[in-house]
């Protein structure tokens, strides 16, 4: 004769409770604080720029793109919010009227050089173009813009752009 079986008896444990409630808890935090906004922004310059002061931020004001406002065109910076490995990449067109005066643009991490890209006007409308790229890491708070090299580039306008994104957030 088939008899039933009786469920298994419950045993309340407070103990284990508290620990699985401080768990979710924890879990719950850490799911709220999750870094999972995409950054990248795209801009490019609207206006023409001749002699490009050395050293300065170049302001990309085009604004494209700009997933999770990291990006300002008002100085032309890219703020790092949180700490992770990032992309960037920069490209222009000289001005093909300037004979044989070397032109480069950086792209540079607080300050220091991280990328450079040189090239040269023939004079007799003959246009070059460049561009460097780079991957680099990041803390919550570091800057990333690009500067002319020498002070006196001259660099086209919709044919120039700056852009970045994070590849993995260490957070």
């Amino acid at each position: 004769m088939y008899k039933p079986r009786k469920p298994p008896k419950i045993i309340y444990n407070s103990k284990l409770f508290s620990i699985f409630a401080d768990l979710q808890t924890t879990v719950d935090q850490l799911s709220a604080n999750e870094p999972n906004t995409a950054i990248g922004f795209h801009a490019i310059r609207s206006i023409y720029e001749y002699d490009i002061p050395k050293d300065s931020p170049i302001k990309y004001d085009d604004v494209k793109l700009n997933k999770g406002n990291r990006y300002s065109s008002s100085t032309g910076i890219f703020t790092a919010d949180r700490s992770g490995l990032y992309y960037f990449e920069q490209y222009w067109v000289t001005d093909g009227d300037i004979q044989w005066k070397g032109q480069n643009l950086y792209i540079n991490k607080n300050g220091a050089s991280v990328c450079r890209s040189w090239g040269n006007s023939h004079g007799n409308n003959q246009h070059n173009s460049q561009s460097c790229s780079a991957v680099v890491e990041l803390k919550s708070g570091d800057e990333v813009y690009v500067t002319s090299g020498q002070g006196y580039n001259t660099i086209w306008s919709s044919a120039t752009g700056f852009t970045g994104f994070l590849i993995k957030s260490y957070v």
